[in-house]
């Protein structure tokens, strides 16, 4: 399956542009209503302690996950498929797959990064960082499942009712993906995330499903947040930090995310490559 065919969904047409805006519409509302009142009941809190981060995980968590509830429910109203937003063969594995994948490049990048730096790393591996780590591994694929539907399938299906080509679908989503997460942080934080939008729209192409771009997305996520953690608040919470390294993004960190979302995607392509050969092969034998 296509990424032109995963974005010209055929029910995607009865509920239209206008149709799928109101859809964000309400996920957007929705996040609104759960996080705005809970953050104004935490707002004594002191930023950058440890009860202080795992309450803006779980907020971030629980506002994403009724963001994404919400668009799925006017989904179904507007007569949507599940099957149609998650793509044939969608399940565990292809998200397990797009995890294990880029987890484990990006875990290069930082060895690499690491034996680049001058000053050791700061490891701070406790029950508590521990704990967050396993708390963040369930949060991230949580809001990265949320995302991933509503950015990389509901909307461009959408879009893509009114636009001329599957490309432009793409670019426009990728774009609108980049300013509503990175528009805080400068140019760099908004080119960040197109990057990654543009990544998991290309491994939906491999894949024909959504799967490995949730399990992708969650691994970036989860490494930003445990591993060289570049979000201040939650830099308390951190396993491993890189001394020196300022969290802001800039150009070096965006062409650094540039090729880790290459290799990705090159090293997804021969996966699905050698599954299909096994899997023919196996047909070949009289295996069902």
């Amino acid at each position: 399956m296509s990424l032109r065919r995963f974005l010209d969904a055929p029910d995607a047409r009865a509920a239209g542009l206008s149709g799928h805006l109101i859809g964000l519409a309400a996920g957007i509302a929705a996040v609104l209503i759960v996080v705005l009142p809970a953050a104004w009941g935490l707002r004594h809190l002191a930023a950058g302690t440890v009860p202080a981060a795992f309450m803006l995980l779980g907020l971030g968590t629980v506002g994403t996950l009724a963001g994404g509830l919400a668009v799925l429910v006017v989904a179904r109203r507007q007569g949507r498929a599940w099957t149609a937003l998650a793509g044939p063969g969608f399940g565990a594995g292809p998200v397990a797959q797009g995890f294990v994948i880029f987890g484990l490049i990006g875990i290069l990048f930082f060895a690499g990064a690491i034996a680049l730096d001058e000053q050791p790393p700061i490891w701070r591996i406790n029950a508590t960082t521990l704990g967050y780590a396993a708390f963040g591994l369930v949060a991230m694929l949580a809001i990265a499942a949320a995302e991933e539907i509503v950015f990389r399938a509901y909307l461009p299906q959408g879009i893509r009712t009114r636009l001329p080509s599957g490309l432009a679908t793409v670019v426009l989503t990728s774009v609108l993906f980049g300013i509503l997460h990175g528009l805080g942080e400068g140019w760099p934080g908004v080119a960040y995330r197109v990057v990654l939008a543009l990544a998991m729209f290309q491994a939906i192409a491999v894949t024909g499903n959504i799967g490995a771009a949730i399990g992708a997305h969650a691994a970036n996520n989860l490494m930003a947040l445990t591993i060289a953690s570049v979000d201040q608040p939650v830099r308390v919470l951190a396993l491993l930090e890189l001394p020196g390294t300022e969290p802001a993004l800039d150009i070096w960190s965006v062409l650094a995310f540039s090729l880790r979302c290459l290799v990705f995607i090159a090293t997804l392509q021969l996966w699905q490559r050698h599954c299909h050969k096994k899997l023919e092969i196996a047909r070949n034998r009289g295996y069902p």
